[in-house]
């Protein structure tokens, strides 16, 4: 098994990190990502490949279009008509603390906004493939009755290490 540089949120990066989150939040990435890891579970190369090529095409492409079309609306407005909504919303709350985000510098923000782009060549595509691939395998086990595959099983010959019998279970 690969060693992964755990930078971001567990993750190799911000891209890896990003994609396989976009690929867990809508059911229907989800299922696809998990149905091309089944298919090429004994050939990782290629499924690695399959992975990354759906991916760019269903996840990343759409996502950077988007991210873009914002930034550009965003940077159509001219700079005096632009609102930081999240600054208002907290002025009408609470104007004091408004003042106080304010004063320390953290205002309304309405600079020109750059769009958060996914390269696609930087997302650890071996990672997801193989943290889609243990996911699978986790339920395969619990659909066995196998304990996780993270816990450790009892050793009977270690003191503090066996369980009670459910007969026991009102025994302290």
């Amino acid at each position: 098994m690969l060693k992964w540089t755990e930078d971001y949120q567990g993750w190799t990066n911000w891209e890896t990190w990003n994609t396989k989150l976009m690929m867990d939040n809508e059911r229907g990435l989800y299922d696809e990502s998990r149905k091309i890891v089944e298919r090429f579970r004994t050939r990782p190369a290629q499924g690695v490949t399959s992975l990354e090529n759906w991916a760019i095409q269903m996840i990343i492409g759409p996502e950077n279009a988007r991210a873009i079309q914002d930034a550009q609306e965003w940077n159509d407005i001219p700079q005096e008509e632009r609102l930081d909504y999240h600054y208002e919303d907290l002025k009408e709350r609470n104007e004091q603390a408004a003042d106080i985000v304010n004063s320390l510098g953290f205002g309304p923000n309405t600079e020109d906004s750059e769009p958060s782009i996914i390269d696609p060549n930087k997302v650890n595509w071996y990672e997801i493939f193989e943290s889609i691939l243990q996911d699978i395998e986790e339920e395969e086990r619990y659909e066995q009755g196998l304990p996780p595959s993270w816990q450790e099983q009892p050793d009977p010959d270690k003191p503090g290490d066996l369980t009670l019998p459910d007969s026991w279970s009102g025994v302290r």
